[in-house]
């Protein structure tokens, strides 16, 4: 289908460039598809489907113990689950939490350029 893999990640994919760049990231039996143009992930996942026996899980929302929230104002991903069970297996449930603000908010978009 034209992709090359990753020189830096042997899970990803890519295909085109600029706005027609296509992503996809593979795990086991399910992949993330990532692109600018709607269009050209939807045609993608067509393709996909001649070929294999899949379904469209749509927006990704938990990948790998990471929590994926997607909407308008950008994406935000959260580890609660995970940073809940680790503070089970150490016996701290129930400890009182102790707040350390991070010196700069960190907030993706479809906008960013770093």
């Amino acid at each position: 289908m034209g992709f090359k893999q990753s020189a830096h990640e042997a899970a990803v994919y890519r295909r085109g460039n600029g706005r027609n760049v296509l992503l996809v990231g593979v795990y086991v039996d399910d992949l993330i598809i990532i692109g600018a143009e709607e269009q050209k992930v939807e045609a993608f996942k067509a393709q996909m489907k001649k070929a294999f026996d899949m379904s469209d899980l749509g927006l990704l929302c938990f990948y790998l113990g990471v929590e994926v929230r997607q909407d308008a104002s950008g994406i935000v991903l959260r580890q609660t689950h995970y940073a809940k069970r680790i503070l089970k297996l150490g016996g701290m449930i129930g400890y009182n939490p102790a707040y350390t603000l991070m010196e700069e908010k960190l907030k993706l978009s479809r906008d960013s350029t770093t």
